[in-house]
């Protein structure tokens, strides 16, 4: 045996799976063909052959024998045969019999329920295998409910934001993309997002592929869903979903069934005995409320079994059903049902009475008995009591209750403080959206000392690379900026710049907005020059980086022209407002507000080029006495209209464009270019202008 796991390990195979059958064979006849140590080498050799060799029928005989062997010995509800039993699934997939694979699996998930319980990991994974196969088998509906059931169930088991919930999540949020729910699938996407940024970094590569889906189905929803919404984000988190015990979801009857329950447990008086089964219909009513809100057509079905589990819970108290309050808040913010969701936060920490303070929480270095299991457990719910704490903090903040916000903000803040320490991202995260609070609330001195500490805390835990350490850096510049101090808005907006060019290089969107930034500054400051040059280079990246018509161009050229325009450099200016002008009208539409101040702008500078062009033209003919005709106004208008045409479409009206070009091949011509040019740009486009 030793022998065969060598050369496994050496790679030698076909000698490995030889060794394998000689110690079956040796052992069944020294002692006896259904012996327990006679498994355990099927087993070896099955995984060789499915996992290494590629012998997946040889794999299904392997595995077989072993189940057959160990149902006599130990019986079916042994987490050994359950073991054996998952391997056999497994290479019956791969041999291609899906039939026989998804009996099997089903099998297992029945034998781990009944060996490790419900509410146990290895009974989640049996039910993810259960969807994979109807998946694969094309019954693809059934799919995604198991796959969400054993979602939910790990979520439980692990934690919402546990390292494995990553890979599931995204399973789930691609099956669901493929049946066309794509609210789903966007919220399974954002939970494995943030776990994979979390546990990997956002640069790995696997994170990378997760948030290009997220990416592409924001959009997506906000297209289809979300059509008002203008920022770009949905505030979603992914919903509650059915137990494993749940069939469908009820329909009328059992929602008045389980309503009328809950009416007869509020008229009656508070009963110990009863609490068990309070907390079972608080369930029911909890998960069939997350049932029903799958069906978007449900949702005020949904609202009203949702308030009422809220009322049993708050005149009954029942224990243990805090986590599934919480998820009921997730799944409530989902809805921008924030109100509600912030009553669930707030019992999910033991109600408005018991709610947990930093006085009553114990770090965990100050425990007397570290190694006690209890004490570990009350450690893990005080720092889940932190969690809620900020989340309720969010939903507050989202249904404009900014002064209650700011008290659980700081709840929050102090419970992390205690629990985990002064330094742990966790109160780097608290103190940067209680900032962000505060410059809502016009707080801009609190934001700005907000944003600072969370800063140096994000910078000494997570890294000054990590993306939300430059998410907070930005922030800051701004909070800066909103109280005038430009100086160091500037010094801050400065290291925002090289944090992304350290992460992404220099041709990045990233690196794009904060010279779009910088450039805002510089303008408040009067340093136009500057200014002119920073929007310039942010308009060459954002040339690169984006679409042709992205309303982030418009804005940003936009901004240039007026630097530009101030400048008394008008020919810079009139293409640029001309390009945010043609932006807006394809984007926005010929009645936008921005599309009409683009338009004004454009025909301002336009009649005082013409304006020029007519007296320079009427000068130099009276100094030569020439009898030339004077170009007509609808001449110039025509030849500066293309000119800018031209730079708009990335034409290469002057050597600096060519140049561009040249240094970039197969990328447009950008209208950053060309204000970087200098004033030989601005003569050749005069010149154009009046040929």
């Amino acid at each position: 045996l030793k022998m065969a796991r060598a050369l496994e390990q050496a790679g030698e195979l076909q000698a490995a799976l030889q060794a394998y059958q000689d110690c079956i064979a040796l052992n069944r006849q020294t002692v006896g063909a259904a012996h327990a140590s006679t498994t355990g080498m099927l087993c070896s050799a099955g995984h060789l052959l499915l996992h290494r060799m590629n012998m997946p029928d040889g794999a299904v005989s392997m595995f077989s024998q072993a189940l057959e062997i160990q149902e006599s010995l130990f019986g079916a509800e042994n987490a050994n045969t359950v073991n054996t039993a998952r391997s056999l699934a497994r290479a019956l997939e791969a041999s291609g019999a899906l039939e026989r694979a998804a009996q099997v699996a089903q099998l297992v998930w029945q034998l781990s329920r009944k060996v490790h319980g419900d509410m146990h990991v290895e009974t989640a994974d049996a039910l993810d295998y259960m969807g994979h196969l109807a998946a694969a088998r094309g019954q693809a509906g059934q799919a995604l409910q198991w796959r969400g059931q054993a979602l939910a169930l790990k979520q439980t088991c692990l934690g919402p934001n546990h390292a494995s919930i990553a890979a599931p999540a995204f399973q789930f949020g691609l099956l669901a993309e493929t049946l066309g729910d794509h609210q789903r699938a966007y919220m399974a996407m954002r939970l494995a997002r943030a776990i994979l940024e979390d546990s990997l970094g956002p640069d790995h590569p696997r994170t990378r592929e997760v948030h290009l889906n997220f990416d592409r189905l924001q959009k997506l929803l906000l297209r289809q869903h979300f059509p008002d919404q203008q920022d770009g984000t949905l505030t979603t988190v992914l919903p509650v979903t059915q137990p494993l015990a749940a069939g469908g979801s009820g329909g009328g009857s059992n929602q008045m069934s389980l309503r009328d329950q809950a009416a007869e447990m509020l008229k009656g008086s508070a009963q110990p005995a009863q609490d068990g089964a309070v907390a079972r219909l608080v369930s029911q009513l909890l998960h069939e409320a997350g049932a029903l809100m799958d069906d978007r057509r449900s949702l005020d079905e949904a609202l009203a079994l949702y308030q009422v589990a809220l009322e049993l819970v708050q005149h009954r108290s029942p224990k243990g059903v805090q986590p599934a309050l919480e998820l009921a808040g997730d799944a409530l913010n989902s809805i921008s049902a924030h109100g509600l969701a912030s009553a669930f936060y707030l019992e999910a920490m033991g109600g408005a009475q018991n709610t947990f303070t930093a006085d009553n929480a114990q770090p965990a270095e100050a425990g007397e008995n570290k190694g006690d299991k209890a004490g570990e457990d009350n450690d893990d719910v005080q720092v889940n009591h932190a969690t809620v704490a900020h989340k309720l903090a969010l939903a507050l903040e989202a249904a404009g209750d900014h002064s209650r916000s700011v008290q659980a903000y700081e709840q929050a803040l102090a419970l992390s403080r205690a629990l985990l320490g002064p330094t742990h991202a966790a109160c780097g995260s608290v103190l940067n959206n209680l900032a962000g609070l505060f410059m809502k609330m016009q707080r801009y001195d609190d934001a700005v000392k907000a944003f600072s500490q969370a800063l140096e805390i994000k910078e000494t835990s997570l890294g000054s690379d990590h993306a939300a350490t430059v998410s907070t850096a930005k922030n800051l510049a701004q909070a800066f900026e909103s109280i005038r101090d430009y100086e160091r808005a500037m010094q801050v907006a400065k290291l925002v710049l090289r944090l992304c060019r350290r992460q992404h290089g220099r041709i990045h969107s990233s690196c794009a907005d904060a010279l779009d930034f910088m450039g805002m500054l510089a303008t408040a400051q009067s340093k136009l020059a500057e200014a002119l040059d920073l929007f310039s280079e942010a308009l060459y990246i954002k040339d690169q980086r984006l679409e042709e018509n992205d309303p982030s161009i418009a804005a940003t050229a936009f901004r240039y022209a007026s630097v530009a325009e101030a400048l008394n450099e008008k020919e810079k200016a009139y293409v640029a407002f001309r390009r945010a002008f043609l932006v807006c009208r394809e984007t926005l539409g010929a009645d936008h507000p921005d599309t009409k101040k683009a338009q004004t702008a454009c025909e301002r500078i336009q009649k005082a080029l013409l304006t020029e062009q007519i007296e320079t033209f009427q000068s130099a003919k009276s100094a030569s006495g020439s009898a030339a005709n004077s170009p007509t106004t609808s001449t110039i208008s025509n030849s500066a209209d293309a000119a800018a045409a031209g730079a708009t479409r990335g034409a290469s009206a002057s050597p600096a464009a060519s140049d561009t070009s040249k240094s970039s091949p197969g990328r447009r011509g950008s209208l950053g270019a060309v204000g970087r040019s200098g004033s030989g740009s601005g003569s050749n486009l005069a010149a154009a202008a009046a040929a």
